[in-house]
């Protein structure tokens, strides 16, 4: 038997019906930056984080919308101490 593990991760509700990948980021983000501050990204609404990874001229992954590249780029820019599958 494994012993499982409940991170505290913040829960936050879509502001949108098209934001649920940019609050599942904004929820990431949120717990990041409760185990180290650096970065902050945790404080974008989750309307602009989905913006930055459908928009955003350096994001890997241009011709798919919510690209999983794109949202693992988006962790990895802001959260450089980090490594994302």
């Amino acid at each position: 038997m494994h012993a499982s593990r409940t991170l505290p991760v913040p829960y936050f509700t879509q502001p949108t019906g098209t934001t649920c990948q940019g609050t599942v980021l904004k929820m990431m983000a949120s717990y990041l930056d409760a185990l180290d501050s650096s970065s902050g990204a945790g404080g974008n609404s989750a309307v602009d984080i989905k913006k930055s990874i459908n928009s955003d001229a350096g994001r890997p992954v241009t011709n798919v919308t919510n690209s999983h590249a794109n949202m693992r780029w988006w962790l990895e820019k802001n959260y450089p101490r980090y490594t994302f599958e």
